[in-house]
């Protein structure tokens, strides 16, 4: 799993800017090929909309609902999001990025929408303040994940990640689970690559802090936890 690779390298360095060879992003023939088929799409073309829904949907639930953490929500927004794109087809321009970028990027818009209208002062402030990211550096010293690693608690990962505060959790789900460009994220984030490279930085350290204290002294204890994909 990408994730527990990225925890033990922060074991062992203190840089935020380590390149990851992470799936290799579509090429611009593919972005053009799927502005393509969109219009097909938006201009009722069941089999066109078809296959873009089937492509993509699934993944985008998958995003909203580590995002929300709530089933119903998520389901509720995947729909909001499959139909602002067949109404605003053109708003897509396949020279930023992959159709699935821009369809996370209605989707963050969205749960941040939501956030604004019936969000609690405490949900507000975490997608609108970075100060958790300050509080972040202050955790515990990180633990040597070697166990971690071969034991691939994907379970164990995806619970801690869902803790994370909002807008590192965004971003290390686009970066890690979805394979996003450090580019398509900042989209997706409204960000810069820069910032992007921050956060997720951040949210490693946050989660080795938070994973290192399971392990043992000497690294060998034994969970028993089933395996499971993220």
């Amino acid at each position: 799993m990408r994730v527990l690779a990225r925890l033990r390298k922060m074991g062992t360095s203190d840089s935020d800017q380590v390149e990851e060879s992470g799936p290799r992003a579509p090429t611009e023939q593919t972005h053009q090929s799927e502005r393509s088929q969109l219009l097909k799409a938006a201009s009722g073309d069941l089999a066109a909309f078809a296959d873009i829904y089937g492509r993509y949907r699934d993944r985008l639930y998958h995003f909203l609902y580590r995002m929300t953490l709530t089933p119903t929500t998520a389901e509720d927004l995947t729909h909001d999001v499959f139909l602002a794109l067949m109404e605003h087809p053109a708003q897509y321009d396949p020279v930023k990025g992959s159709l699935f970028t821009f369809l996370c990027a209605i989707g963050r818009c969205r749960v941040v929408d939501q956030i604004r209208r019936n969000g609690t002062r405490a949900e507000t402030e975490a997608w609108f303040d970075e100060s958790e990211m300050r509080e972040s550096e202050q955790e515990t010293a990180i633990t040597p994940f070697d166990t971690l690693l071969k034991a691939e608690l994907e379970e164990l990962v995806l619970k801690a990640v869902t803790g994370l505060p909002p807008l590192q959790r965004e971003t290390l789900l686009l970066r890690e689970y979805e394979g996003l460009s450090y580019e398509e994220t900042a989209i997706v984030v409204n960000s810069s690559a820069a910032v992007v490279k921050a956060r997720l930085y951040r949210a490693r350290r946050l989660l080795a802090a938070r994973l290192g204290p399971l392990l043992s002294r000497n690294g060998e204890k034994e969970y028993g936890l089933r395996k499971s994909r993220a």
